[in-house]
Formats: structure tokens, C-alpha cells, sequence
């Protein structure tokens, strides 16, 4: 048996396995995605430092942003790190 090069690396993985893992992998890292946005949001909301109201925006647009990645997550989409469907 072979060691595993990383927790990512699946190539020992049964096959049947190996999907089902991928895509759980995924909900979970945009999860955490979504969780990230969603707090940077909420705390831009309630800023009231100069330049809060682009900084709000900004946040606001990343949440809709992680949100809808999210939805894709759910239906089996993939993301790359710059937002754009795999």
C-alpha cells in the first residue's frame, strides 16, 4: 500500500468513493467560504470608519458572491479561486 502523499490526495481512494468525497470536500470549503464572507458582511455593515460605505458594497458583493458558489456546491459545481465555474 502506498502513503498517501497529502489529506487531498485520493489516488488510493476506491472509486466508487472518490466523487462522493470530492463533492463533499467541496461543500465544506465553500462553507467555509460563505461563513468567511458572510461575517466580513456583517461587520461591514456596522462600520462607521471613513470609507465604510464602498468598504460595505464591496463585502456585500463578495457574500452574494460566496452565496451563489455555494448554490453551485450544492448542484456539483466547482469553483477556482478567482470565482469562475470549473
Amino acid at each position: 500500500m502506498a502513503d498517501r502523499k497529502s489529506a487531498e490526495d485520493r489516488s488510493n481512494m476506491n472509486a466508487i468513493y472518490k466523487p462522493v468525497s470530492g463533492y463533499f470536500g467541496n461543500i465544506v470549503k465553500e462553507v467555509k467560504d460563505f461563513g468567511s464572507a458572510y461575517k466580513k458582511y456583517s461587520d461591514a455593515r456596522g462600520d462607521i470608519r471613513p470609507g465604510a460605505d464602498a468598504r460595505a458594497v464591496q463585502a456585500g458583493k463578495n457574500y452574494d458572491a460566496a452565496k451563489g458558489q455555494l448554490g453551485g456546491a450544492l448542484i456539483g459545481k466547482r469553483y477556482d479561486s478567482k470565482g469562475r465555474s470549473k
